[in-house]
């Protein structure tokens, strides 16, 4: 068995999911309690660096280098590469703290790069459940501008329950990637 028949994607997807409902539930406040929220910054940190973070990298890397997908790989690689460096963005930011105004620019760009994506998805025919996850995205990337930048910090609910979607939506991703060539 030659490396191109392993779907690294199916390791991609996974850190996305675990990261998105990790974040999704801390963010709504389940199980979280309040007077301890630095204690949650640091363990989210670890989540959004491991599973968000190192999983993406590492299966942009394995696509790039391999192509497994042929063209397409190009188009996915870039995805978990821009979602991956953003996760160790983040994680950066809740271990050791930062601006958050830079943090809601940050998000605001990562936005603008998901609405190219979204739009190339649909035009590729990849509406479900791909697509709907970049736009579940596009909504994420924006409610935490505005709960980042204090316009509005009760945002940050909104930004949990798309965090939330996308973990759902990408739970179908997940089991394509997995079952992908497999009969069920």
């Amino acid at each position: 068995m030659g490396l191109n028949v392993f779907n690294f994607e199916a390791i991609g997807v996974m850190g996305l999911v675990v990261t998105v409902l990790v974040f999704g539930l801390e963010q709504l406040g389940i199980g979280v309690k309040e007077e301890n929220h630095l204690n949650v910054s640091k363990g989210v940190s670890y989540v959004a660096f491991w599973f968000g973070g190192v999983t993406q990298v590492i299966t942009a890397i394995y696509m790039t280098l391999f192509g497994f997908a042929g063209p397409a790989s190009t188009f996915v690689a870039t995805i978990f590469a821009l979602y991956g460096f953003f996760w160790l963005v983040a994680a950066n930011h809740f271990r050791y703290g930062g601006d958050k105004n830079m943090l809601g620019n940050f998000c605001g760009v990562v936005g603008i790069i998901t609405i190219f994506l979204t739009i190339i998805a649909f035009k590729l025919g990849l509406i479900w459940p791909l697509g709907v996850v970049l736009f579940l995205i596009i909504l994420l990337m924006f409610s935490l501008v505005i709960a980042l930048t204090g316009i509005n910090p009760k945002f940050i609910k909104a930004a949990g329950v798309f965090n939330i979607l996308i973990g759902i939506g990408g739970l179908f991703l997940f089991w394509a990637a997995v079952t992908k060539g497999l009969v069920l």
